[in-house]
C-alpha cells in the first residue's frame, strides 16, 4: 500500500504537468520499492516525465517543453526498458510507444516509425497516459501505414481521430482557437 500511495501522488503530479516533482517522486518509488513490480512502471513514468509537455504544434508536428538533453535521456530510458527482458509486456509495449514519441521530438521521425514498423497490433494499453494518446495514435498510424499494414492502420487513425475528438470534446468551451485548429488537422490526417 506504501508504494502504491508513492506511486499515485508521483502520478497526480505528472498529471499535473509537474515534471520535476515527478521525476523526483518516480525515482524515489525506484529507490525505495526495487523489488516490487511498481518499480518498472515507476521508471517508465520518470522517463515520461522528462519528456515535459508534449503537444502538436499549429502545423501538426509533435513538440515539448524538455531540452534536448531530457529528450535523449528519455529516449534511452524507454530503450532499455522495451529491451528488458524481465519487464513487464504492458510496459515494455508502451516503452517501445514512448521511445517513439522521444524520436519524433527529437526530430527523428523516420527513425521512430521504423521502430514501431512491427508492434503487435493496433491497440495501446492503460499504461500510456490519456494525455499522450493522440500523439502514440500518430505514431502508430503512420508505422502501420509504412509497414504495408493498412488494416490496423486504419483502425489506428480511426481511433486517433476519435482521441483528438474527446480530448477537444473534454476542454469543452476552455479549447482555444489554435486547439481546434489543430484537432481538425489531425482529423483530416487521420481521415486521410
Amino acid at each position: 500500500p506504501k508504494a502504491q500511495q508513492s506511486f499515485d501522488d508521483a502520478l497526480a503530479a505528472l498529471e499535473r504537468s509537474e515534471h520535476e516533482d515527478a521525476l523526483e517522486s518516480f525515482r524515489l518509488v525506484q529507490a525505495d520499492y526495487p523489488d516490487d513490480p511498481i518499480a518498472a512502471l515507476a521508471e517508465l513514468y520518470a522517463a515520461r516525465a522528462m519528456l515535459g509537455d508534449v503537444d502538436f504544434s499549429p502545423q501538426g508536428k509533435l513538440q515539448s517543453s524538455a531540452a534536448p538533453e531530457q529528450l535523449e535521456l528519455a529516449r534511452r530510458s524507454f530503450e532499455a526498458l522495451g529491451e528488458g527482458r524481465r519487464v513487464d509486456e504492458r510496459v515494455r509495449f508502451a516503452a517501445r510507444v514512448y521511445g517513439a514519441i522521444a524520436l519524433a521530438l527529437q526530430d527523428r521521425a523516420e527513425e521512430s516509425v521504423r521502430g514501431l514498423s512491427d508492434y503487435p497490433g493496433a491497440s495501446l494499453g492503460s499504461v500510456i497516459l490519456a494525455r499522450d494518446r493522440p500523439a502514440a495514435w500518430m505514431m502508430l498510424c503512420e508505422a502501420m501505414w509504412r509497414a504495408s499494414r493498412h488494416d490496423e492502420a486504419l483502425i489506428a487513425a480511426a481511433r486517433l481521430h476519435d482521441s483528438v475528438a474527446q480530448r477537444l470534446e473534454a476542454a469543452g468551451e476552455e479549447a482555444s482557437e489554435g486547439d481546434r485548429r489543430v484537432a481538425r488537422l489531425i482529423q483530416l490526417y487521420a481521415r486521410g
